[in-house]
């Protein structure tokens, strides 16, 4: 392997690092958990995910730094492919990621996409943009050759007038804002990105009131592990109630009736066995 395979090859570890983070502190709610389910490794992630209950990690270190590393790593390999300069030939490929991630954020926060501003996310985007670029091989002025200094520029105006048009068009469907809410739940010590309360469902805010009651009692100054056990529990809450009602679920709603996570996985284990028996 040569020097630029072996760089390209170490470049995807904070990457890999960054996905690590995202299966032991984050909740079933992301996408990559259905894989792990398909492919039947999702009882080695929840495994994985009882390290989030031994320590406890800032916010910052959850759910901000993940997504530094991810951008981190797509901008050290890009530019190692494209030999450390950026051309009018590759400044899509090096720069079209990072940009997006940095845009969704500035579009968060002056409200024209879904989702709640995080200036700590953004810090770390530019982190994982600029870092590539400050400990490249050449030197970081002489990165974008002059000669083609108006095809960056073009690049970024291009970026500009996209996010012109896009506010710009008709909002055709009326969407109510979770802002606010994810403020209050900021208040309750919980993170926007992990949890949205659904204030029409009486019952599940009861539910939710009776998770943080007994999670401040289990672990009353343990707010990381209270954060993950109230995220989990709610997680199963809502897949138990996709489920119509039979035997099985109502059984595990009485021998654990305030325990989703276990009722959940009870429920699917009865599942599997009564397949495997027929």
């Amino acid at each position: 392997m040569n020097i630029c395979g072996l760089r390209i090859t170490v470049s995807f570890l904070p990457v890999i690092l960054g996905g690590s983070i995202y299966i032991i502190f984050r909740t079933e709610r992301l996408i990559m958990f259905r894989w792990f389910r398909y492919i039947e490794l999702i009882d080695t992630v929840n495994s994985l995910q009882k390290i989030s209950t031994l320590y406890t990690f800032p916010d910052w270190f959850k759910y901000s730094l993940p997504d530094g590393l991810w951008i981190y790593s797509y901008t050290a390999i890009s530019t190692e492919i494209w030999g450390h300069f950026i051309t009018k030939q590759n400044v899509f490929w090096i720069l079209s990621v990072p940009a997006v991630a940095i845009l969704s954020e500035v579009l968060q926060l002056l409200k024209v996409v879904p989702g709640t501003f995080d200036c700590t996310d953004l810090t770390f985007y530019l982190m994982g943009l600029l870092i590539p670029f400050l400990t490249s091989k050449n030197n970081f002025l002489t990165l974008i050759h002059m000669k083609n200094i108006k095809h960056v520029i073009s690049a970024v105006l291009f970026l500009f007038f996209i996010f012109i048009a896009f506010g710009s068009m008709d909002d055709k469907k009326t969407k109510a804002s979770s802002y606010h809410s994810l403020q209050n739940l900021e208040s309750d010590g919980v993170h926007p990105q992990e949890i949205e309360a659904e204030h029409s469902d009486p019952k599940k805010e009861a539910i939710i009131i009776q998770l943080k009651e007994k999670a401040k009692q289990d672990w009353p100054n343990d707010y990381s592990t209270q954060e993950f056990w109230i995220n989990q529990q709610i997680e199963a809450y809502d897949y138990m109630e996709t489920i119509d009602d039979n035997s099985i679920k109502k059984q595990a709603q009485r021998d654990w009736p305030l325990d989703f996570s276990t009722q959940k996985y009870w429920y699917e284990q009865q599942v599997e066995a009564k397949k495997r028996l027929e």
